[in-house]
């Protein structure tokens, strides 16, 4: 059997957890509430999430360590902002404190040798962290094919 690509076009709409229904068990069922913010991200190439991975790890020397020895530290929260700023395309029904509906901005960004519209430092700057890293997940785990998607590789 062959292997099958994933899909590079796919967009996912995606509710928070908090704004999806839940089952009998309280478990979200993915299906959002009515009037649920709608987050359109895509999905990333491995090339893409790989560079966020690498620019959200710091290496520092370590003094504790001896000479010539480095620390590696992961930068979660960094790693968040980044898959979600390359990821995010749109949202629909995002209100602001005025009950006005927030419009989304983005600009062209060259990343890892790729052009991409990216979500503005305005578009991230309207969500709340606990938002970003719900997506963040989201994305980091959107990067495989499933069956409805699966093309023939060349």
């Amino acid at each position: 059997m062959a292997l099958k690509s994933a899909s590079l076009t796919k967009i996912t709409k995606y509710a928070l957890l908090e704004e999806q229904h839940k089952d009998a068990q309280g478990k979200p069922t993915g299906e959002p509430v009515d009037g649920a913010t709608i987050f359109h991200l895509r999905r990333l190439t491995p090339r893409l999430l790989g560079h966020v991975k690498d620019q959200a790890t710091e290496f520092r020397a370590d003094p504790d360590a001896g000479e010539n020895q480095m620390k590696a530290s992961f930068l979660p929260h960094k790693s968040a902002i980044e898959t979600v700023r390359l990821a995010l395309v749109g949202w629909d029904n995002l209100i602001g404190e005025d009950g006005n509906a927030l419009d989304f901005k983005n600009h062209k960004r060259n990343v890892a040798g790729v052009n991409l519209e990216v979500a503005s430092d305005a578009a991230i700057d309207l969500l709340d962290l606990d938002w970003v890293r719900e997506l963040a997940e989201v994305v980091d785990g959107d990067n495989a094919p499933d069956a409805t998607e699966e093309k023939p590789s060349a």
